[in-house]
């Protein structure tokens, strides 16, 4: 549903459902991957290095970890 949201253009609802998806697995790292892009898609950079920097420590070997590091290598300090 989140995903869905996000492709509708309607990132705040998007983020209510990946926020509810971690009320019940904090250490879901979809859900915190997916809370990254959704801060991405709003601006909001250090949220989003959060929520990413969350991924890779649950999924050290995860199937998004290089977009991930990539994301954050050029982001870094911005």
């Amino acid at each position: 549903i989140a995903t869905v949201c996000r492709y509708l253009k309607k990132p705040d609802e998007a983020m209510v459902h990946v926020n509810r998806i971690l009320k019940i697995d904090p250490d879901n790292p979809e859900a915190h991957y997916l809370l990254g892009i959704f801060h991405i898609d709003k601006g909001q950079k250090d949220q989003a290095r959060a929520s990413l920097e969350k991924y890779l420590k649950l999924a050290p070997k995860g199937d998004k970890v290089k977009e991930v590091k990539k994301w954050l290598s050029e982001n870094k300090g911005r």
